[in-house]
């Protein structure tokens, strides 16, 4: 009767060290994809404003180009 009280408590201890075996690797597993995710929509969005910064000065360049030729048509009117 002792004996068997006593697995029983050494399989329950067991267990129990498993299971906070797993919840701990679970902790440390989903905390370490966290910051992969967040790592990577940081890049995401430094790369957005990056592209936006650039499609803006490309814009501008347009418009500029644009005053240029019509600028250079109305003196080639002129003639």
């Amino acid at each position: 009767e002792l004996r068997m009280k006593v697995e029983i408590h050494e399989i329950e201890e067991r267990k129990n060290q498993h299971r906070n075996d797993l919840m701990e690797n679970h902790t440390k597993s989903f905390k370490e994809m966290k910051d992969y995710y967040n790592q990577i929509t940081r890049e995401s969005l430094e790369l957005i404003k990056v592209l936006r910064e650039r499609l803006q000065d490309i814009k501008d360049t347009i418009k500029k180009n644009e005053e240029i030729i019509e600028n250079l048509a109305k003196e080639m009117l002129q003639f």
